[in-house]
């Protein structure tokens, strides 16, 4: 356990110390609040059961007691000596940044007298590490200011000054540190000690983590790290100035200071599209004439009968419009890679672009235009490929219907085809064979001899793809709504990354959109199944994976859903055939068959508050189980969403992050209904 500076003072002031001490006098010498000296008592209590030393004896009228003193002296000497800044020597770089942090994030003076004692340098050298940033804020339109006997303080829009800290932040320190230590108060360098112990109230950080994960929810936009430190901040500066009373921005602003208001509401509108009328109106005139100069130059109507590419299009052209007027610079991650595939597109929809950039009164960069060449290439070859025959695929799966509708997920992700349909082992013959160009099998077949009888994993692996495409002769996938009509989640994750301070991120989410088709299919009805916030089981504990299981089947057998023996056939099948039913990683679709004790068709969800082993392939602790129990036809679907959705490690990131069963049931039917 680390101990930061605020304790350190604490441990120093009690050790000085004959008798109790009251919380309100240790407050007033370091300078804080009493829940703050709460919070650091309870850290010094863990030092010292670490170091094996009594903990602080408490009373509740005379306060605070170190009993073990001569004990702790030297131990804490030797932690000091490690572990503060007193034998370590900060960089130039690493002390301007600490102080141009410090002063963005306070929103009092700061003295310099407070910069000696936490860097250990000279007045002289503060004085003059602070001259250095005054010429790099300015260009922020920020200032340095001093107020006498007060202290140094930067003065600017507030909003301005948490955006610059999160940009500070990212080049500071590794962001993957602080978020380290957001989640367990851990800390691996010299560095993270001086900042994050010395900029963040661990307490009120916690509160501002929690608040900016339900606004991300509640905004369905995903936030870049960037826009996510910068809500951060604000918030942390929120809670800091509100002391800890302010519980929830998602719609009650009553409470907060106006000044805190106003930069909450323009950084949240920012994440938005906000277009006026006339610019609407603009860019659906470029988008029609860029549609019909494209269509003349390779004879393709891009217009009549396509109506969503259109739409897709210019939702494309909107976000674009908007980056430009912003002077918002984005770089596409295979610019390069498109250019040498591509580049003879590139420049017909560079001239046309030029031709009608007057329309929007925007300069459009090379970086805009291979963004719109991709979406008019990808169009170009679902064209060249539609007519083409596409195969028809069974699927033999002995593991069950989970992993079944697992592979149809991913080859639906990945690959174009007439149908897929699924089967046991047991029925499969030769004459079924014949109505499929495919069968794809998760096991070995010896007694049936067929050339289209092809042997696959029951997770798809990269050799598995690549037999796919050897063998069956598909391309990645072109249907009508593949790829690039999905530039509207594209330029979303652009505008995430509006910034550029995470380029290998961008390109991630970029290839994610590319390869995934979930959020453009439209979803077919599903039959009536029961399912509410009753069926999700939530903040419970399994010592074992039997037990995990049987929370769910003990909520739907409650609401008599299923008989008992479903859950032991559940078990019978896991103990049999192994742990197939963990179809990704953390993710459980637990299910037995049709005919073995379903009563309705019905779904439950566990979301355990901490994670158990199911002792499968991806070795870690399984927190959500999807208890399926289902019979009437047409609820295959459910079966491939929910595949779907645990194949989607974002949201199953945000049903184990929920905060209550119906945060749970609406993450859940918002992706499968």
């Amino acid at each position: 356990m680390k101990l930061d500076q605020r304790c350190i003072e604490i441990i120093d002031i009690l050790l000085l110390q004959d008798g109790f001490m009251n919380i309100a006098k240790i407050a007033e010498h370091v300078e804080t609040s009493e829940r703050n000296v709460r919070y650091s008592l309870s850290k010094i209590d863990l030092f010292m059961e670490e170091n094996q030393l009594a903990p602080l004896t408490r009373h509740p009228r005379k306060g605070i007691f170190l009993v073990e003193k001569n004990r702790i002296r030297p131990i804490l000497a030797t932690f000091k000596q490690r572990m503060t800044p007193k034998k370590y020597q900060y960089s130039p770089d690493e002390v301007q940044n600490f102080l141009k942090l410090k002063l963005l994030i306070s929103d009092v003076p700061i003295p310099t007298s407070y910069f000696e004692e936490v860097l250990f340098i000279s007045r002289t050298s503060v004085l003059n590490h602070l001259r250095a940033i005054e010429g790099d804020i300015f260009l922020e339109n920020l200032y340095l200011a001093h107020k006498k006997r007060k202290g140094h303080y930067i003065s600017g829009e507030i909003l301005s000054k948490c955006i610059i800290f999160a940009k500070t932040l990212i080049r500071s320190i590794n962001i993957r540190e602080f978020y380290n230590f957001i989640e367990d108060d851990r800390i691996v360098s010299k560095r993270g000690e001086l900042f994050f112990y010395n900029l963040f109230e661990y307490e009120h950080l916690q509160k501002a983590v929690e608040i900016s994960h339900r606004m991300e929810t509640n905004l369905n936009h995903g936030l870049d790290d960037q826009s996510y430190l910068t809500l951060l901040t604000l918030l942390f500066k929120i809670l800091t100035e509100e002391q800890g009373e302010f519980e929830s921005t998602l719609g009650t602003l009553s409470h907060i200071d106006p000044k805190y208001k106003d930069s909450l509401r323009t950084l949240l509108n920012s994440v938005k599209q906000l277009d006026s009328q006339k610019q609407a109106e603009e860019i659906e005139v470029f988008t029609k004439e860029l549609c019909r100069k494209m269509g003349e130059a390779y004879q393709v109507d891009f217009l009549q009968g396509h109506s969503k590419f259109f739409e897709q299009i210019k939702k494309h052209v909107a976000f674009m419009v908007k980056r430009l007027q912003e002077n918002v610079m984005i770089e596409n991650p295979i610019f390069d890679q498109f250019m040498k595939a591509d580049h003879e597109i590139f420049l017909v929809t560079s001239k046309f672009c030029q031709e009608l950039e007057p329309l929007i009164k925007v300069t459009v960069t090379n970086q805009e235009v291979s963004f719109l060449a991709i979406y008019f290439s990808s169009e170009l070859q679902r064209y060249k490929t539609k007519q083409k025959k596409k195969p028809s695929i069974l699927i033999v799966c002995v593991e069950g219907t989970a992993v079944a509708s697992m592979i149809g997920a991913q080859i639906k992700r990945m690959f174009e085809f007439e149908r897929i349909e699924t089967t046991p082992l047991r029925r499969l013959n030769k004459e079924m064979i014949e109505k499929y160009d495919y069968v794809l099998s998760t096991v070995n077949i010896p007694d049936i001899s067929s050339e289209k009888i092809l042997r696959i994993n029951s997770y798809l692996h990269m050799d598995d793809i690549e037999l796919l495409q050897k063998h069956i002769q598909m391309k990645m996938i072109v249907q009508p709504t593949q790829p690039l009509n999905k530039f509207s989640k594209i330029i979303q994750i652009m505008m995430d990354n509006g910034h550029i301070t995470n380029l290998s991120k961008l390109e991630s989410d970029l290839l994610e959109v590319l390869t995934n088709d979930s959020y453009e299919n439209r979803k077919e009805e599903v039959p009536d199944f029961i399912f509410s916030s009753e069926t999700i089981v939530y903040g419970e504990k399994a010592n074992t994976w039997r037990q995990a299981i049987a929370l769910g089947t003990n909520n739907l057998l409650s609401m008599n859903c299923i008989e008992s023996r479903y859950y032991e056939n559940i078990i019978k099948s896991i103990t049999k055939y192994g742990p197939y039913m963990t179809v990704a990683p953390g993710v459980v679709l637990a299910h037995a068959g049709p005919d073995d004790g379903v009563l309705k068709d019905s779904l439950a969800v566990t979301v355990l508050n901490k994670g158990v082993s199911f002792y499968d392939r991806y070795n870690i602790p399984v927190q959500v189980i999807f208890t399926m129990a289902f019979h009437s036809k047409g609820t295959h679907l459910l079966v491939e969403r929910l595949a779907q959705l645990a194949l989607n490690s974002d949201k199953v990131r945000l049903l184990t992050e929920a905060s209550s069963k119906e945060e749970i049931y609406q993450l859940v039917k918002a992706t499968i209904i």
